[in-house]
């Protein structure tokens, strides 16, 4: 099981932004792991969203809630199963993950300020 949470601030990501976001992180993430589009593999992928008010995310020591509003702060937080997640393997999955939130979000790249977190568990954990 994989599990990709996006955090962003209330508001940043619209609902159609979020149905493209369920598939298309997963196929960032699916693609480097299993090693094809496969798209019957989707099954072990979760995606959730994360809202949180601006006053409860921080850049530089400030409150989003208290800075201009081009700050962009998100971040994706990957959980995956042990498994092969060679250093290449995660850095195709974070350059696929940013690329595909760029994209939603109508984004020629990934803002400055936007992050990912990688996480390897094993079964027991």
């Amino acid at each position: 099981m994989t599990v990709i949470t996006v955090n962003t601030p209330k508001g940043r990501v619209s609902q159609e932004q979020r149905r493209r976001l369920a598939e298309t992180p997963t196929d960032a993430a699916l693609v480097p792991e299993v090693g094809q589009f496969a798209p019957a593999a989707r099954v072990g992928f979760q995606v959730h969203f994360v809202e949180r008010e601006s006053g409860m995310m921080a850049i530089g020591g400030r409150l989003l809630a208290d800075v201009s509003p081009g700050f962009d702060a998100v971040v994706i937080d990957v959980v995956v199963m042990d498994g092969d997640w060679r250093q290449q393997v995660r850095a195709e999955v974070i350059e696929r993950l940013l690329a595909a939130m760029a994209e939603a979000c109508g984004l020629p790249e990934p803002a400055p300020a936007w992050w990912v977190n990688f996480r390897v568990i094993d079964e027991g954990s």
